[in-house]
């Protein structure tokens, strides 16, 4: 466009060099945008998406004389500083750099030009308008399955994520395989989790940690996994999990209902949920022996952790597997009147209750109900 003239003179031509400049500018400075918002999209897209387990940091610490440092969202609580390319963080316990290890278990075979599986489940329409919503609401869940520590075990165990915690420590102790005792709160774990394990010594003072972090990958949903964790020291905890697509949490109530009189009672046993995709194991919801037997009052049953997370359009969508007894003496003496109760409770969808009643018409029931 020719040049405006506010003195009355002729307009003068542009030189040659004005010109190119102007052109480079109209070139390029489209192009620096452009290049911008593609990076974006594309970190965005891969940092959630391609599995890589890395932890989605703002701005990264180099811990080879880097300055820029920030805190993660899920470090917040732990102070935690993630280190984006060398995977360290700085833990305030220890008082210094603590690798964190990262899953990498991709699978290069994985054809990322096609639709993750997820993309290709129908939207389900259901057996009521609950079922309708929850499946509505879908998304990526992880279910922790177990923890199993290599080595003489006592500290904390924690997985976490903004609103979730499945936590454990030495003094909870660990079952009859070895496995840890999980209590959870909070809701069901999200498509990004953290896990943390501190190991005191010297005094109780922390100078052991390990540290793990993992996102879901679309592409390698619903099939049970074993990762490692290494601590700073070398000590390794195998942890078992599966990452599952379009999924749902499912609370689980336990309620007693007996003929006998009283309002307190003392169980033992276990209750543990299980699901195909399980990879064979069973989510501990409440496990108690005869010398630690849980007190139930007014027949609501203390479960460790009350929910699972499942898929939500295969059939079965959860079994309950039982084994309680339930009596009216702590000491369990041969005055009192011990319960049994067995089986397995299968739900589908839509099945808000099932019971197991005994020959004297003793019931437990068993309600569940989605998030």
């Amino acid at each position: 466009m020719a040049p405006t003239v506010d003195d009355g003179r002729q307009p003068q031509k542009a030189s040659f060099g004005t010109i190119l400049s102007d052109l480079q500018a109209c070139i390029f400075e489209p192009g620096i945008i452009l290049y911008g918002w593609t990076r974006d999209i594309v970190l965005l897209l891969f940092s959630r998406g391609t599995g890589t387990g890395e932890e989605i940091v703002s701005d990264a610490v180099k811990l080879a004389g880097a300055a820029e440092t920030e805190t993660s969202s899920v470090g917040d609580e732990y102070d935690v500083c993630l280190d984006e390319d060398d995977c360290y963080y700085y833990d305030e316990d220890i008082g210094g750099y603590v690798t964190v290890d990262n899953f990498h278990d991709l699978g290069d075979d994985i054809d990322r030009s096609r639709p993750p599986p997820s993309f290709t489940v129908p939207y389900y329409h259901g057996d009521g308008d609950n079922i309708c919503m929850d499946s509505y609401n879908a998304r990526y869940m992880v279910e922790l399955l177990a923890v199993r520590p290599r080595f003489s075990f006592v500290g904390t165990f924690v997985a976490f994520t903004d609103y979730s915690e499945c936590y454990s420590s030495s003094q909870r102790g660990q079952d009859s395989k070895g496995y840890l005792k999980l209590h959870s709160e909070g809701q069901a774990i999200s498509d990004q989790f953290s896990i943390r394990i501190t190991i005191p010594e010297n005094g109780n003072r922390i100078t052991d940690v390990g540290v793990f972090s993992y996102t879901v990958d679309p592409y390698t949903c619903d099939i049970a996994v074993t990762h490692t964790i290494s601590t700073r020291r070398g000590r390794k905890m195998d942890v078992t999990f599966v990452p599952i697509h379009t999924a749902t949490q499912v609370n689980v109530y336990v309620t007693l209902d007996l003929i006998s009189s009283g309002s307190i009672y003392y169980v033992y046993g276990g209750i543990t949920a299980f699901h195909q995709l399980y990879g064979g194991k069973d989510v501990i919801l409440f496990s108690h022996g005869k010398e630690d037997k849980a007190k139930v009052i007014d027949g609501k049953l203390p479960l460790s952790r009350n929910w699972a997370a499942v898929p939500i359009y295969l059939k079965p969508l959860l079994t309950i597997k039982m084994n309680l007894c339930v009596t009216s003496n702590q000491d369990h003496d041969d005055h009192g009147r011990t319960i049994s109760f067995q089986g397995d409770i299968t739900f589908y969808r839509d099945d808000p209750e099932k019971t197991i009643c005994t020959e004297d018409n003793d019931k437990v029931k068993v309600k569940i109900a989605y998030r």
